[in-house]
């Protein structure tokens, strides 16, 4: 929860100082670079936080590693993160920062033109499963009963 809003306003800190100059951005263009390095070092500190509840998760409770829609409360801040990484180190000329941004955004498939949910299709490739969770699942069974009823009639 607090990972996503904190990469939410680390990007529009980049944003605002993407602004051209002008006399009310150039007054607060050093509190508005400083507050989007604070809250983004914030939700660098959050990272490890997501690693261990994940880990607790699914090594100690022994949650299988499936695509569920739950997976969004991680893959979308992550890709946030990765996008707002990008974007402050643009604004602030730190290339390390850009590299950072792409090597945690392009996993989840942010900017790379696909689907953004990249995260949780790889992880439910990996474990077995096919994407969509139990809606999909359960209009494919329908599918199949609809084709099964169709050959019978015929």
């Amino acid at each position: 929860m607090f990972m996503g809003a904190t990469a939410i306003s680390v990007l529009a800190g980049a944003l605002l100082l993407r602004l051209p100059p002008a006399p009310l951005g150039a007054a607060v263009h050093g509190v508005v670079a400083g507050l989007s390095v604070v809250l983004w070092a914030f939700g660098t500190w959050l990272i490890p936080l997501l690693l261990v509840l994940g880990a607790w998760r699914h090594l100690l409770r022994h949650v299988s590693l499936a695509y569920e829609p739950g997976m969004w409360s991680i893959v979308f801040p992550v890709g946030m993160y990765g996008v707002a990484s990008r974007q402050l180190g643009a604004v602030l000329n730190a290339s390390w920062l850009v590299t950072l941004g792409r090597y945690v955004a392009g996993p989840c498939g942010v900017g790379r033109g696909r689907r953004g949910d990249g995260c949780g299709v790889a992880w439910a490739t990996r474990s077995g499963s096919r994407p969509g969770g139990p809606q999909a699942a359960s209009s494919r069974r329908r599918a199949d009963v609809r084709s099964q009823i169709g050959r019978a009639h015929v």
